[in-house]
């Protein structure tokens, strides 16, 4: 496959990701038993590719699959926190929005320079958080939420630490390219399953995994897998085409499916916010070419 088919695979596994997430929520699952799918589910994948691809164990690849998988554990906390207030549409477009966090630290720290494209896509992300501030306030019925203040700031959460996991995905193409990619898979999905398997240790009288948990958990940890992989792959493309090409399906793709699974409906100033964080996403890409 080419690196661009990978990178719209990418996209693709990580739409269904998202409704399987929001899927897990629904079933009555918690976050522990997010942890958990995506753990045994993610480290039996990923060191299964390892294996496969006869490829050595690289401390230095699997440092930075580590705190990859650290950064990820707040992050879905809040993701999964999140769903009771917030469409997953928007949950999935705030985590995408954290592109802004590589760029502004190449901008900061990188000696990257800043671009026309740079500084509209940084206002149109500002612009996207206020659209879906006003178009998740308002009446909560008729298939609508109204989103608190402690929803935006999980939002903005989000989209820190999947900022700050796209960094250093950089980072660790910077220093090693294409080389090692499945100690990195394999080692952050080891990490997540060992905070699981602590968290299951400990809280295991009130952690039971129901079987309507069983379908998105485990399509939630194998799409998980795969789009890490993929997004990996299609790095030997520049990351202002894989990132915003990837975030872009999943912007379009997401909204759609949960209309017609969950009945999620978006307000206009939400579906106004969808496009703005597109052309953000867009714009902050190609302006770090």
């Amino acid at each position: 496959m080419t690196p661009l088919g990978w990178t719209v695979l990418c996209g693709c596994l990580s739409s269904v990701m998202a409704l399987a997430f929001k899927g897990l929520r629904r079933s009555g699952a918690g976050v522990r038993h997010c942890y958990l799918f995506l753990g045994v589910v993610g480290s039996v994948l990923g060191w299964a590719l390892l294996l496969a691809q006869r490829e050595r164990v690289d401390g230095a690849s699997a440092l930075y699959g580590a705190v990859v998988g650290l950064l990820f554990i707040p992050g879905s906390a809040l993701a999964f926190a999140s769903l009771r207030e917030v469409p997953i549409s928007v949950t999935w477009t705030s985590l995408a929005l954290g592109v802004v966090v590589p760029v502004a630290v190449g901008l900061v720290a990188l000696g990257e320079t800043m671009s026309g494209l740079k500084a509209g896509g940084f206002a149109l992300s500002l612009v996207t958080i206020g659209l879906f501030g006003l178009g998740l306030r308002g009446r909560s019925g008729a298939g609508h939420v109204q989103l608190s203040g402690r929803g935006a700031l999980m939002c903005l959460g989000m989209l820190v630490l999947n900022g700050l996991s796209m960094l250093v995905y950089k980072l660790r193409d910077h220093a090693l390219g294409s080389a090692h990619q499945g100690a990195c898979v394999a080692a952050l999905y080891s990490v997540v399953c060992a905070v699981a398997l602590v968290w299951l240790a400990v809280a295991r009288p009130r952690t039971r995994v129901l079987p309507a948990m069983a379908w998105p958990g485990l399509v939630f940890g194998a799409s998980s897998v795969f789009a890490v992989t993929a997004i990996l792959r299609a790095q030997v493309l520049p990351s202002y085409v894989v990132f915003p090409i990837a975030n872009g399906v999943q912007v379009l793709a997401v909204p759609v499916v949960a209309y017609f699974m969950f009945g999620e409906r978006l307000r206009w100033p939400s579906v106004v916010g969808l496009g703005t964080g597109l052309a953000s996403m867009v714009m902050l890409g190609w302006g770090s070419q």
